[in-house]
């Protein structure tokens, strides 16, 4: 019966002790061109869906740096349809070996461009 009543004393204090808040640090929010933070970086590619529908627009992501490569992306504002795309291109940025981690926001535009109702006249070739 002692030894249960130590038991229960000790897993007590040990759920009651509070947790410790985290020790690392805020982020450093970059405030120059993202070619500077990244000089590799990957071209977003125009999704199909995109090109189907007609869709062009602006897209804002934020990048989050840590050890020179893009650990996490958020979309802030665009169509959806681009939200892959940008995405998967920024996580193939190489970029600054920087300590501590380091926030980036990037604005991308994606244009369909005139659409041809016609196929273009034949080019005559000359000999």
């Amino acid at each position: 019966m002692k030894h249960d009543v130590v038991v229960l004393l000790l897993f007590v204090s040990a759920c009651a002790s509070p947790a410790r808040p985290p020790t690392s640090l805020a982020p450093v929010v970059f405030d120059g061109p993202a070619t500077s933070l990244c000089p590799r970086q990957a071209a977003p590619g125009m999704p199909f869906q995109a090109i189907v529908r007609n869709v062009s627009g602006v897209v804002v992501a934020q990048g989050l740096v840590s050890h020179g490569s893009v650990q996490a992306v958020k979309v802030l504002s665009g169509p959806f349809v681009f939200y892959d795309s940008v995405t998967e291109a920024m996580k193939l940025y190489r970029c600054q070996d920087l300590p501590g981690e380091v926030l980036f926001t990037q604005t991308f535009e994606f244009n369909m461009g005139p659409v041809l109702t016609q196929p273009p006249p034949a080019q005559a070739t000359v000999k």
